[in-house]
């Protein structure tokens, strides 16, 4: 039975999107292999890939149930004394699709920078980069994912990462989750003025960041949905500002921190310690 010129034309864009579809998992395919390739070959973590089978039945990564494309990458290590040899490899900007990058807790054996092309992942919505002996300047193209919502940069040792400022975060407007604990933010004088234009965020943690500032006035406080605060270990010496009392209100768990208050404000109450309210 003949088909219509129609259906035929139905069948061939099938046949045309199927084509690409394969096309584009074979690059992921190759791309996932060149990430495993800058490791050393005795890591455990690549040990299940086999170059001949589908790149979603290997460990560590996670792919999108209808479309088979590479969505999540988790190479989070459950040791914290791990040590990962090698180094990331850029292959991972031809893993178009992937929204879920977890490097932390590997203890790279070389104590590098965080790449710049991850900057250009600019679909990623979780990186977590912590606890993996990342040090240098914070790459301020991580400004450009623009689709990111948890970043987490803690723990890469005490100062190890730093930022002159932070005002590549202008561009992270679906940002809910910010831990930057650990990473030198002394020379980042207007800290407080970046983070104030993420209005999505919800948790924030800056603990031990050599913050000596904490800035006693903001104009228009924009982070009202936050409900984690940890400000900890920054030896401010300054009065509890105005700001903070203004999104008391939402946050559930303030993390305590010590400062120097004036004796004559009423809200004295807090005594120093924030940590009743956790």
């Amino acid at each position: 039975m003949f088909k219509s010129a129609k259906e035929l034309n139905i069948s061939a864009t099938f046949a045309l999107l199927s084509h690409i579809l394969l096309g584009s998992k074979h690059f992921e395919h190759e791309a996932l292999l060149k990430f495993g390739e800058g490791f050393s070959s005795g890591t455990d973590y690549f040990s299940s890939w086999k170059a001949e089978e589908d790149c979603c039945k290997w460990s560590i990564v996670g792919c999108d149930n209808v479309t088979g494309h590479v969505t999540k990458l988790e190479l989070h290590s459950r040791d914290p004394f791990n040590i990962l040899p090698g180094e990331t490899s850029s292959s991972l900007l031809n893993l178009p699709y992937l929204r879920h990058l977890d490097l932390s807790q590997n203890k790279f054996s070389y104590s590098i920078p965080i790449p710049e092309f991850i900057g250009s992942l600019h679909h990623i919505e979780y990186l977590n980069l912590s606890n993996a002996n990342f040090h240098g300047t914070i790459p301020s193209n991580l400004g450009n994912l623009s689709h990111l919502k948890s970043l987490d940069l803690s723990g890469n040792g005490y100062s190890s990462l730093r930022a002159e400022n932070l005002n590549w975060v202008y561009g992270l407007s679906f940002l809910k989750v910010l831990d930057l604990s650990g990473v030198d933010l002394s020379n980042a004088k207007d800290w407080l003025e970046s983070i104030n234009m993420l209005s999505s965020l919800v948790e924030l943690r800056l603990f031990c960041c050599m913050l000596h500032k904490l800035p006693q006035y903001v104009h228009h406080v924009n982070f009202t949905s936050l409900k984690i605060l940890d400000l900890s270990d920054n030896n401010f010496n300054s009065n509890i500002p105005d700001w903070l009392f203004k999104i008391g209100h939402s946050v559930v768990y303030l993390k305590s921190f010590k400062m120097s208050v004036t004796r004559s404000d009423p809200r004295c109450f807090w005594e120093h310690d924030f940590s009743h309210l956790s």
